[in-house]
C-alpha cells in the first residue's frame, strides 16, 4: 500500500495517532513482527507500509488489559482496511511462537504484550534472535507506571532501561530503539 497512512481512530486502542504514524514509518518496506495486537489498531498502522507482517497475540487479554476475546474484532479491523491478506496472524502466546522463528528474520519488532517487568524481560530475551542486524525495536507504554484501567503496575520502563538504556526516540509512550544487533542480549551497534 502506498501513499499516506490512515490512522484507524475508530478501533479501540491505547495507541495514539502519533504512535501509529511512528509505527508505520518504522515498518515502511520492512519485515515486521508484532507481538500484541489486541483489536488491530497497531496492526493496521504497520500493515499499511510494511513489506510483510507477522502478528502474534493469543487474543484472550492479560492481567493489564483485562480478560476478553479480541480475535473477531481484530479480524474485522483488518478486513475494514483491506489488510487481511497482508498480515500473517498467529493466535498463540508469545512464548510458544518465539522459539519457532528463524534467526534474524525480522527488521522491525513491535512489543505490546503483558506489561509486567517479568513479562517484558522474558519477551525481550525470547525475541532477540529474530531481529536482523541493524534492526529496530519499539515498545508501547514506556514511561507509564501503572495500568490506566487500574490493573497493576507496569514494568516496561524499568525492563527497557536495563536491557537497552535510554531509547533513541520516544513518541508519546512508544520507545524506539534503532541500529540493534541480535547476538547475546540485544545491544546497539557501533555508530
Amino acid at each position: 500500500m502506498s501513499g499516506s497512512v490512515v490512522f484507524p481512530e475508530e478501533i479501540e486502542s491505547a495507541i495514539t495517532e502519533a504512535e501509529g504514524r511512528a509505527l508505520a514509518d518504522l515498518a515502511r518496506g520492512r519485515t515486521v513482527l508484532e507481538l500484541g495486537a489486541w483489536l488491530g489498531c497497531s496492526t493496521v498502522c504497520i500493515a499499511q507500509t510494511a513489506a510483510k507482517v507477522v502478528s502474534v497475540d493469543w487474543h484472550r487479554g492479560d492481567e493489564h488489559a483485562g480478560p476478553g476475546r479480541t480475535l473477531a474484532g481484530y479480524i474485522q479491523s483488518l478486513d475494514r482496511y483491506g489488510l487481511a491478506d497482508r498480515v500473517v496472524t498467529v493466535v498463540a502466546r508469545f512464548e510458544d511462537v518465539l522459539p519457532l522463528l528463524a534467526d534474524q528474520s525480522f527488521d522491525f519488532i513491535f512489543l505490546d504484550g503483558a506489561h509486567s517487568y517479568e513479562h517484558v524481560r522474558r519477551d525481550i530475551a525470547a525475541m532477540r534472535h529474530a531481529l536482523t542486524a541493524g534492526g529496530a525495536l519499539a515498545f508501547h507504554d514506556f514511561g507509564v507506571e501503572v495500568s490506566p484501567v487500574g490493573r497493576g503496575p507496569f514494568g516496561v520502563t524499568q525492563a527497557l532501561l536495563e536491557a537497552f538504556g535510554e531509547p533513541d526516540r520516544v513518541v508519546d509512550t512508544l520507545a524506539i530503539y534503532t541500529g540493534l544487533r541480535p547476538e547475546g542480549s540485544i545491544r546497539r551497534t557501533e555508530k
